[in-house]
């Protein structure tokens, strides 16, 4: 089967603006695209519309992913490939959500999503299998939200805090 045509603004979407091209460590790029973003929605709105700014850019996003993840994969001619990082995006984004657009959270944020995205704890792994734009996207979501729970923890105990975002 011949694979589609390029779509520059397909791939621009999926790669978070081409950051899935990097030539090492595309998913951590496209995390940053994440930082980006929450920076920018910091800036640009009050502190109580972040929290559901970026859930529903999440969502918005998981939707887009979901989506264009067969154009994607049909193109790339491969599985789950490295130039989809919008997947990183969405995860990110449900790991700051609660957390606000403040330097200690953002990286904490980052350090603990790129940790369980790459170690993909159950179901993660498992959800991976589920192939198409669900398999790509879920294992991300689930490290977003592994990730969340820990700085919610951190906060709580008073190990981090984080501005009494919660």
């Amino acid at each position: 089967m011949t694979p589609p045509a390029r779509s520059l603004w397909r791939e621009a979407i999926i790669s978070c603006g081409f950051l899935g091209r990097a030539p090492v460590a595309p998913g951590t790029f496209g995390t940053l695209g994440g930082v980006g973003l929450a920076l920018a929605l910091g800036a640009l709105l009050p502190t109580a519309w972040f929290a559901p700014a970026a859930l529903l850019l999440a969502v918005a996003g998981y939707v887009t992913g979901w989506k264009l993840a067969p154009w994607c994969e049909a193109f790339m001619e491969r599985k789950d490939p490295g130039l989809f990082v919008l997947d990183e995006l969405v995860g990110y984004l449900v790991t700051v959500a609660l957390f606000g657009p403040a330097w200690q959270p953002l990286v904490v944020a980052f350090v603990l999503f790129r940790i369980f995205d790459v170690w993909k704890p159950w179901p993660g792994r498992r959800l991976e299998t589920l192939g198409g734009g669900h398999g790509i996207l879920l294992d991300d979501v689930v490290a977003g939200v592994y990730a969340a729970v820990v700085m919610a923890a951190l906060d709580f105990t008073d190990v981090l805090s984080f501005s009494g975002a919660l």
